[in-house]
């Protein structure tokens, strides 16, 4: 929970990766904003990864996380090549998102 804290308020969509599903690194897009170069990581871009997505860190005292989502997609791209997560992957999305149901509160 500490770690996930310390990158909430920056960017609240997280990419998700493990060695055992995932095969090729995140890819960077850029635009420019008040003359600055911003960067950030290019969803189905790499990878594959579990994406979670959340704008709202509820509340601080009691670590909880509000609304959001947790998801893959059908099929990724490395370079120009599209590709379709393995197995690995949607074993481990099935367990987590199993593990989290039992935790959530409404």
């Amino acid at each position: 929970m500490e770690g996930f804290k310390k990158y909430c308020k920056e960017g609240p969509l997280l990419f998700l990766l493990n060695q055992k599903y995932s095969f090729y690194s995140l890819e960077l897009g850029s635009f420019k904003k008040e003359g600055v170069e911003k960067y950030y990581v290019k969803q189905r871009y790499g990878g594959p990864t579990i994406d979670f997505f959340t704008p709202i860190f509820g509340e601080r005292e009691n670590n909880t996380i509000g609304p959001g989502f947790l998801s893959i997609h059908p099929s990724y791209y490395h370079k120009k090549i599209e590709f379709v997560p393995n197995e690995d992957l949607k074993s481990y999305y099935r367990l987590l998102t199993s593990f989290i149901r039992k935790m959530e509160k409404k």
